[in-house]
């Protein structure tokens, strides 16, 4: 694959690998995270859902309240899982954001203390 034999790797894939690594790791978790956290808001309104569906008779309420309980129910519900997709948006945005500073410095720490080489000549 034109990759360099083992034990030879060049730097500038070194440098890079490890980030990508922490990335992917980063964004298996936050995905991780959103999916536990939309199983934690279904199993909550699954219940009140199902309660607000069945018509119970000796409660006196009508068809019509059902209805008005169960959307209600829905729109929390809705509520809960877009608050939970934008916590999870931006914590994934944050971690980001301190992987892309930290790349930054290391690249940044490298340039000035590697190979600095001057690029003018002093007159004598």
């Amino acid at each position: 694959m034109g990759l360099p034999p083992t034990g030879q790797e060049s730097p500038a894939i070194t440098d890079f690998v490890l980030p990508m690594g922490q990335a992917m790791v980063i964004a298996a978790n936050r995905s991780l995270s959103y999916w536990f956290g939309l199983a934690q808001i279904l199993e909550n309104h699954q219940a009140l859902m199902a309660q607000s569906l069945v018509l119970d008779p000796t409660s006196g309420r009508g068809p019509e309240s059902g209805r008005l309980t169960a959307a209600d129910e829905l729109r929390a519900l809705l509520r809960e899982v877009g608050e939970l997709a934008v916590r999870q948006a931006r914590i994934l945005q944050s971690e980001l954001s301190d992987l892309d500073e930290s790349l930054a410095q290391n690249f940044q720490q490298s340039d000035l203390s590697g190979s600095y080489r001057r690029r003018w000549r002093s007159k004598i």
